[in-house]
């Protein structure tokens, strides 16, 4: 018995750390000058790999919330407008039976240290503290984590938009926006900077544990 308790105690703890925990204010997805920000992707269940119907999708910005619910294949699209910048978003996915997943709170509970981002043309420059990397669309590294292995960071191009896919265990965050600008991710605030105006798209797809 005395040896159960302590594995107990650090099953535990390992459980905690897989849910994270609600965003802080300053927390958040900063897009800039972005007159127009999409935010799309798929919702799964992480053990089984099935979609996941009917989960909410919530997008808060500094002036407006909206709203988008996943199909019979997991997948949502929102897109959000306005004529000034839309400030700091927050993503929220939640569905029946599974725990709430905020998107930027996942980044936050990932990294270790800053990631850092200057994207022109094709090319991603990367640089995190000890580490730096020159990646072209579709080149991938890896960068330091909190604990665990390293997060896999990829370069991706679509569309006329260039950006950083970050893999967090079965989790895909992607920023992408018409370069150059540069991208900036630290303790749950990921910031689009010298942006100028344009489209900017978040791509999720989401692991939902269940409850």
């Amino acid at each position: 018995m005395r040896q159960t308790i302590p594995f107990l105690v650090a099953f535990l703890g390992i459980l905690a750390s897989t849910v994270a925990a609600r965003p802080a204010a300053e927390e958040g997805f900063a897009v800039g000058a972005a007159r127009e920000v999409v935010i799309a992707g798929t919702v799964f269940d992480s053990a089984a790999g099935t979609p996941v119907a009917a989960a909410q999708v919530t997008v808060l910005s500094d002036y407006a919330t909206e709203r988008g619910t996943t199909g019979p294949d997991g997948s949502f699209r929102v897109s959000m407008t306005s004529a000034e910048s839309m400030g700091t978003l927050s993503i929220e996915i939640s569905a029946y039976g599974f725990q709430t997943k905020y998107v930027e709170a996942l980044l936050r509970d990932t990294f270790r240290n800053r990631v850092d981002a200057r994207v022109t043309g094709s090319r991603v420059s990367l640089k995190a503290k000890k580490f730096a990397a020159e990646l072209e669309c579709g080149g991938t590294a890896e960068v330091e984590s909190r604990s665990g292995p390293a997060s896999p960071v990829a370069a991706v191009c679509s569309d006329g938009l260039t950006g950083v896919e970050f893999n967090v265990r079965k989790n895909r965050v992607a920023v992408l926006a018409t370069p150059p600008y540069a991208l900036r991710v630290e303790s749950g605030r990921v910031a689009i900077l010298d942006l100028s105006g344009g489209r900017v798209e978040i791509r999720v797809d989401a692991a939902m544990l269940l409850r």
